[in-house]
């Protein structure tokens, strides 16, 4: 799940989903997420969600879906169609800004038991 991309008929200028209904939009995340591990069941490594820190890139469309347990829900979901795979939450530069955010964000994922792991990607840090 990622705010910054998804397909044109999802809607909205930042993903938010103003096409679809919430129904119809967890519909097709489920089967997004159920294609992909049935395309591809070997799949070590699954970024679930990316980008989810409050002024990053969170999936509108995944919290107009499944609310504020938007984040626990993706991982549920892909922890039931891909249960051999690493399930990845990601985000960039949170140990440089955004630090809290993101903690504040992961804890309830990771309280939950349905993260692997935490990534952490760098974009052009200088220092």
């Amino acid at each position: 799940m990622w705010g910054s991309q998804c397909p044109a008929w999802i809607g909205g200028s930042r993903c938010e989903g103003t096409n679809l209904s919430a129904s119809d939009l967890a519909d097709e995340i489920e089967s997004w997420i159920r294609d992909y591990c049935t395309r591809y069941p070997d799949t070590r490594y699954l970024d679930v969600v990316n980008e989810a820190t409050p002024g990053h890139a969170p999936a509108g469309y995944a919290q107009k879906a499944f609310g504020n347990n938007w984040i626990i829900k993706s991982f549920q979901l892909a922890k039931q169609y891909c249960p051999n795979s690493t399930l990845t939450l990601n985000d960039y530069n949170v140990l440089s800004w955004n630090t809290q955010e993101f903690i504040a964000m992961a804890k309830p994922v990771i309280a939950a038991g349905v993260v692997d792991a935490i990534g952490l990607q760098a974009h052009g840090l200088a220092d």
